[in-house]
């Protein structure tokens, strides 16, 4: 005859004793006991249940992150393409709106064939939920002033 696994557990020990009512039995307990009892049960539904309640608490405010950084994004790269491009100096693009500033840099008379230099700095604005955000950006233009007209 073939040894099984319960032919195996129900033979003697090493010593000669037969396995008494607290030794180790397939299952992982002592006794006749298989499976888990109700409140093992519902201790392992509770930690699993709380996990899942922590794990969808976090997904709304990782959603609205995203938003945060893809507005971001957006702004920052129409910022960049306004002051590429000598564009109006107010103007709006889907919920972006923007300003740009210019200063000349030195104040003194310039001279036709003087380097001249100008500050612009774009600012744009956008509304997240109850919150207007902003970014700045800004450059300097060099030039040189031409000569006559």
């Amino acid at each position: 005859m073939r040894p099984t696994f319960a032919n195996l557990l129900s033979r003697p020990s090493l010593d000669g004793k037969a396995p008494g009512p607290h030794t180790l039995q397939a299952g992982g307990r002592g006794g006749e006991g298989q499976g888990f009892t109700l409140l093992e049960t519902l201790v392992a539904l509770t930690i699993v249940a709380l996990g899942f309640a922590y794990a969808f608490s976090a997904m709304p405010e990782s959603l609205g992150a995203q938003d945060r950084a893809r507005n971001l994004e957006a702004a920052t790269t129409l910022a960049q393409s306004i002051l590429a491009q000598a564009g109006p100096t107010d103007g709006t693009a889907q919920k972006f709106a923007w300003h740009i500033d210019t200063a000349p840099i030195d104040a003194r008379p310039l001279q036709p064939g003087d380097f001249a230099g100008e500050r612009e700095r774009v600012t744009v604005r956008w509304t997240e939920g109850q919150n207007t955000r902003t970014i700045t950006l800004q450059t300097i233009r060099l030039g040189i002033i031409p000569s006559g007209p």
